[in-house]
């Protein structure tokens, strides 16, 4: 029985010791800062795509759904006079664009008609409406050739100034990532607004930003890295892509942009023998909701505290026994400030946190060591 009573006391002693380093490491750590976009959509877009192919909208839609994102698609499949894919599409607010089109580091390919009268048509309205056609021109006309034999339909191009005039405030307002795959759409990086910008500073093919793309969506939803690299720049720096892929952060500065929120560090684990602090740490700040944050079956938690712009939440546990616990951070209380979107707590495979799809919760076990 002594023997007994030893053990517990040098092993409450150890554990405690434990608590407190993994408490003051919460409390001290800073946030990373990153943040979602504003908004919690997401715009595929692609005017040539009856030419080009898919260049990785499909994939896309899978990774932009699987992290809570809604996704609308504009989409030319067939070269007719009503397409899918309109300018004013990039006018729409959203928190993602991926756009696959014909480019240049000057213009990007807007519209396609298979007729020239429907498309004079298009442009007037265009003008109308209040974008230039002259100085400074934001719009033009032209004719593109494609196939073989050589077949041509017929365009509407947004300019440089037009991408500067008509779309950078409402990327910025939004926060939006954007992927732009063109030719050489690194030239228009200034012109565009928004948290993060990736394209190319030469040619590239369909085939290249599907290649690209999924690369990006991996790492920003956790499926490589174990995670680890979620946040825009850290999935640009550590992914595999083509030589002439780029990324700029417009607003960001420096590529601290998520999807979604994910865990990066909590406690306590593995062991928990006696009444503390217990926290959990997201990779985004969150909104500061109320509620019942983390639970576990047999103990009482309470005191429940957000930190660190909303990235960290702090608890008390209290009526802890010698047994086994399962922890439950709740995915529907822990939301990006900027968005709302869900926490991804997926822990599937193991040892892994953020891996879509979104909106599970993130679990846990403790045990003690007198146990053993």
């Amino acid at each position: 029985m002594n023997l007994r009573r030893a053990l517990v006391g040098c092993c409450v002693a150890v554990v405690l010791a434990a608590m407190g380093a993994w408490c003051s490491l919460a409390q001290a750590e800073r946030s990373a800062g990153n943040l979602t976009p504003y908004d919690d959509n997401c715009i595929i877009w692609s005017p040539s795509e009856f030419e080009l192919g898919d260049g990785g909208d499909a994939y896309t839609k899978t990774s932009m759904l699987g992290q809570g994102y809604t996704v609308t698609e504009c989409i030319n499949e067939t070269l007719d006079d009503t397409p899918d894919a309109l300018l004013s599409d990039l006018q729409t607010p959203c928190g993602v664009r991926f756009q696959i089109a014909h480019g240049s580091s000057a213009a990007i390919l807007a519209e396609a008609y298979e007729t020239v009268d429907e498309r004079n048509d298009a442009f007037d309205g265009y003008v109308t409406a209040g974008w230039s056609a002259s100085s400074p021109q934001e719009i033009y006309k032209a004719t593109q050739t494609y196939g073989d034999p050589e077949d041509e339909y017929y365009a509407i191009m947004v300019t440089d100034a037009g991408v500067t005039n008509n779309l950078h405030s409402i990327e910025d307002g939004n926060g939006t990532i954007i992927f732009a795959g063109q030719c050489d759409s690194d030239g228009l990086k200034d012109n565009h607004g928004g948290r993060e910008y990736f394209g190319y500073d030469n040619v590239c093919t369909a085939a290249e930003t599907a290649a690209d793309s999924g690369e990006l969506w991996d790492h920003m939803t956790g499926v490589e890295d174990y995670g680890d690299s979620r946040p825009a720049w850290d999935a640009y720096a550590n992914g595999t892509y083509n030589s002439h892929f780029t990324h700029y952060s417009p607003l960001s500065t420096d590529g601290k942009t998520t999807l979604c929120p994910a865990v990066t560090r909590y406690g306590p684990k593995p062991y928990l023998c006696s009444n503390g602090t217990g926290y959990v740490k997201f990779d985004t700040d969150c909104t500061e909701n109320a509620g019942a944050i983390v639970t576990a079956s047999g103990l009482t938690i309470s005191n429940y505290r957000w930190e660190e712009s909303g990235s960290n939440i702090l608890f008390e546990i209290n009526g802890v026994q010698n047994r086994s616990y399962t922890f439950t951070c709740d995915a529907v209380l822990v939301q990006s400030y900027l968005n709302d979107t869900a926490l991804d707590g997926n822990q599937s495979p193991s040892s892994t946190d953020g891996e879509r799809y979104n909106g599970d919760n993130f679990v846990w076990g403790t045990t003690c060591p007198c146990l053993n």
